[in-house]
């Protein structure tokens, strides 16, 4: 299974700009199926920036630091493993009843 992470959206205070959230989405990709799972994480005093520096790889960085800290990246994606697995490998068959 491969994993792609990226921040999607981010929100911050209008006064001082200061990024407050990050929304972020993880793409799980096993041959040609997929699954996304997605949420936010709260900066609690992330740096203000001014928002022309602001990169894909800043944002990466700042939510790997707090994901470590809440819930790990690594759990996630087991998780969300789990999850795609288990679409893949069904318990349960729907099919058409006899007529």
């Amino acid at each position: 299974m491969t994993y792609n992470w990226s921040v999607e959206r981010i929100r911050y205070e209008q006064s001082s700009g200061r990024i407050t959230h990050l929304h972020w989405k993880l793409l799980v990709t096993s041959g040609s199926d997929s699954l996304t799972k997605e949420g936010s994480v709260y900066l609690p005093d992330d740096p203000t920036i001014p928002f022309d520096s602001v990169t894909q790889l800043l944002l990466m960085n700042w939510l790997q630091d707090r994901m470590d800290i809440t819930t790990p990246q690594s759990e996630i994606q087991l998780e969300a493993s789990a999850i795609l697995t288990r679409m893949l490998s069904p318990t349960y068959i729907t099919t058409e009843a006899p007529a």
